[in-house]
């Protein structure tokens, strides 16, 4: 079960791509899926996506270093992802 090692992040700055946004949280661990949701024609960011951590510990440990966290203009939210949320990460997202 991943319940408890996948975050959902809101608030992405739209320029942040997904390596970046890898890279901002590989810092706190290693990590085992990342996804940054964008626009399959235009690749925009829709500026949030979902990182899924080997432990829970680990993402308890993001959530404490990365919520409310200041990056360019933008406040960071980190929060455990809804089962339901998550099942189509893959599929095109409409907004």
């Amino acid at each position: 079960s991943n319940k408890g090692t996948q975050l959902i992040v809101n608030y992405l700055p739209s320029s942040l791509r997904e390596a970046d946004f890898y890279q901002l949280f590989a810092r706190v661990a290693p990590i085992k899926l990342c996804k940054l949701i964008t626009d399959r024609q235009t690749g925009h960011s829709h500026c949030y996506g979902f990182i899924e951590y080997h432990s829970k510990d680990d993402a308890v440990r993001a959530i404490e270093k990365y919520n409310g966290h200041k990056i360019e203009h933008k406040k960071l939210k980190v929060s455990y992802a809804q089962p339901k949320s998550t099942v189509n990460v893959n599929d095109n997202v409409e907004l």
